[in-house]
């Protein structure tokens, strides 16, 4: 199963999240997807834990996860939040 995700808008000068009731509707299918889905294929981004919405649901799936894009920032983020989780 592949997943698309919005990203929120952030308002970088109040230093906190500007959520819409859609973008936040969004965020929230996304976690549920997330939680559901048997494997997981992450495609071109690396981790950046600021973005909560998308990496917290995957730190939680007990889903394989598949990646391809900054191997030695997945690794570190794997090491530090997915040790007992499967890894492909």
């Amino acid at each position: 199963m592949i997943l698309f995700h919005l990203l929120c808008a952030y308002i970088w000068s109040q230093n906190r999240l500007s959520l819409s009731g859609r973008i936040k509707a969004i965020q929230d299918r996304w976690k549920k997807n997330v939680l559901e889905a048997k494997p997981i294929l992450i495609i071109g981004v690396k981790p950046y834990l600021a973005d909560k919405h998308i990496w917290e649901p995957l730190t939680q799936t007990d889903a394989k996860l598949g990646y391809l894009g900054s191997i030695d920032e997945f690794n570190l983020w794997v090491e530090k939040y997915r040790r007992i989780r499967k890894i492909k």
